[in-house]
C-alpha cells in the first residue's frame, strides 16, 4: 500500500449528491471525510479526482445495532474480497460504528479496512470522530515518496 499516491472517494459528497439527505446527515458525511482526507494527506496521499487513483476510499456508519447473517451480508462480505468463513462479519456491528475501507482500483479488492464503535452520537457536534479517525488510521502507511 505504500506504493499507493493517489486516492478518491468512492461516492460524491452527501450535499453534492441530493436527495433527501438530513443535515445531520450532511454534516456527518463532511466530519468523517475532512478526518480522513486530513490523515491521508498527513501520509502524503493526494486526492485524484480527474484521473485514476490507486485507490478509491469508502464508508460506513452503523447507528443501531444490527447482525450480519444475513445472505446478503454475506454475498457483500464476499464481494468484497472477505474469505468463506464470515468470521468477525458474523459478530454485527455495535451502534455508533463507523468503518473504513480502502479499495484498490486495480484489483477491486479491499486493500485495508479498520472500524470504532461508539463514535457516531446521537448529538450531531461529531467531536469523537476525528479521535477515532486518527486511532483507526495510525496503522495505515504513509506513501513513499
Amino acid at each position: 500500500m505504500s506504493a499507493y499516491r493517489t486516492y478518491r472517494w468512492w461516492q460524491l459528497p452527501l450535499n453534492e449528491r441530493g436527495g433527501g439527505y438530513s443535515e445531520r446527515e450532511a454534516l456527518l458525511d463532511w466530519r468523517v471525510r475532512q478526518a480522513v482526507d486530513r490523515e491521508l494527506t498527513a501520509r502524503g496521499y493526494a486526492e485524484d479526482t480527474a484521473g485514476t487513483p490507486e485507490f478509491v476510499v469508502r464508508y460506513s456508519v452503523r447507528v443501531r445495532e444490527e447482525s450480519t447473517s444475513s445472505f446478503r451480508d454475506y454475498l457483500a462480505y464476499r464481494a468484497d474480497g472477505g474469505g468463506k468463513d464470515m468470521g468477525e462479519a458474523l459478530m454485527g456491528y455495535a451502534e455508533g460504528t463507523l468503518g473504513l475501507e480502502v479499495v484498490d482500483v486495480a484489483t477491486r479488492r479491499i486493500a485495508w479496512r479498520a472500524t470504532a464503535t461508539a463514535v457516531v452520537e446521537k448529538d450531531p457536534n461529531g467531536k469523537l470522530i476525528d479521535p477515532a479517525v486518527a486511532e483507526m488510521m495510525e496503522r495505515f502507511p504513509a506513501t513513499r515518496r
